[in-house]
């Protein structure tokens, strides 16, 4: 079974990086496909990073949203992601009050 086979029906967060630098932090169910999308896109990097791989959606956009976090304190917002990459959980989750 190759690599490729293991993360299937699995997420992957991911780390693009240019010259070292971390520039966007995502998470997919086909990390070949999404590193192809990027390429396509003219998205500059010159490596990736697969931080880990979880077997729920939810449990890789927390930490996807993490490292956003952890990342944003010594890197400029802009250049991971944007100023609100947080949003996108936030509102997928949001538990709405009763």
């Amino acid at each position: 079974m190759s690599y490729s086979d293991k993360l299937k029906n699995q997420y992957s967060v991911y780390v693009l990086v240019n010259n070292q630098t971390p520039i966007y932090v995502g998470c997919t169910s086909d990390i070949a496909v999404r590193i192809s999308s990027h390429r396509r896109t003219n998205k500059e990097f010159t490596d990736y990073v697969i931080v880990k791989t979880y077997d729920t959606k939810k449990d890789a956009l927390i930490a996807e949203n993490s490292i956003i976090r952890y990342l944003s304190i010594f890197i400029n917002d802009d250049n991971v992601n944007g100023k609100f990459s947080d949003l996108s959980y936030l509102t997928m989750y949001k538990k709405k009050k009763q």
